[in-house]
């Protein structure tokens, strides 16, 4: 099978979390991330390998830079490997098992507001952690690609 399309005129990547080393537990703030022009977002966390703790994914919103406010659950679309324990709720996704090496986890951003946020909470980490990276696709870029009969800003 040829593939025939590409996604690259549909979606823009954006770093929401640098790749950043283990350590002790805490918080990283992610970067706000403007979704202006596009219809469509997913953050893309990978882990590196982990022994133990709950590895939390906090998500934000709003309409406003600066003011961004928790995610309602119902604006989340998450996608957690099997064998990771998955406790989605409050805007939050919740990862977490033992010893686990590289996974990656996928949420989608439904809720409509212009910037969204992810940060990243570890608790109950004690033996080790490799690390983390997310990344934030940005798609259904408006006036970018797509599809010229139902895309009304096509170029």
């Amino acid at each position: 099978m040829q593939l025939n399309r590409s996604l690259h005129d549909n979606l823009d990547s954006r770093v929401a979390i640098p790749p950043q080393a283990g350590g002790a537990n805490g918080t990283i703030t992610g970067a706000e991330i403007d979704l202006a022009g596009s219809d469509a977002a997913q953050f893309i966390a990978m882990f590196g390998a982990w022994t133990d703790g709950t590895h939390t994914l906090r998500f934000f919103h709003g309409d406003t830079s600066g003011a961004l406010t928790r995610v309602a659950t119902e604006d989340l679309d998450a996608k957690v490997p099997a064998d990771l324990t998955d406790t989605a709720g409050d805007g939050e996704v919740i990862v977490s098992s033992a010893a686990k090496d590289d996974s990656i986890v996928q949420v989608g951003y439904i809720g409509g507001k212009r910037f969204a946020r992810v940060d990243y909470v570890k608790t109950g980490v004690t033996t080790g952690f490799d690390g983390i990276a997310v990344v934030a696709e940005i798609g259904r870029l408006r006036g970018v690609g797509g599809n010229p009969q139902t895309d009304p800003d096509f170029d």
